[in-house]
């Protein structure tokens, strides 16, 4: 049986074996490793698989929904964060509001809502943390920082 740290090459079967829903033992046996240091790897990536996509409240014109999700999805968002910003949104407006709401305007909300983190690519298409990159929205957004408040230069004494 193999000791020391997991490899990347086995922490990448592992995650394969998990999304087939092996069970642990075979998965220990298949790669010649302990059950707890298998089972201690897949509690640390079990966030990965749990993250599921919320549905949207119902309430809003769903072609209004598709097209403000298309825009969001081009900024780098995740249908998870897409979703839970838009929920978000219908908790707050009212029934009237969101019958006569346009894309336009439910874009703007959901813009507002964003912060840098939000639309910086911290993840790999295989669910690995370890990247960090800053999309074209996470730099504009970043650069629209308000400006800091100047000192008020009247109470500002030198002492000679």
């Amino acid at each position: 049986m193999k000791k020391g740290i997991i490899s990347n090459v086995e922490k990448l079967q592992i995650i394969d074996f998990v999304k087939e829903n092996r069970p642990v033992i075979e998965i220990a046996v298949e790669l010649d490793r302990s059950v707890e240091s298998v089972e201690k790897y897949i509690d640390e990536i079990k966030s990965i698989f749990k993250e599921k996509v919320e549905p949207i409240i119902p309430g809003v014109d769903d072609k209004v929904i598709d097209q403000v999700k298309g825009q969001l999805s081009q900024l780098g968002l995740t249908e998870i964060s897409i979703n839970n910003k838009l929920n978000k949104i219908i908790k707050e407006l009212s029934e009237s509001e969101l019958r006569d709401i346009t894309t336009e305007t439910l874009y703007a909300y959901c813009i507002r809502l964003i912060n840098v983190g939000d639309v910086m690519i911290s993840k790999t298409d295989g669910g690995q943390k370890g990247v960090a990159v800053m999309t074209e929205a996470a730099a504009q957004k970043s650069d629209h920082k308000p400006t800091p408040k100047k000192i008020n230069h009247e109470h500002i004494y030198k002492i000679y």
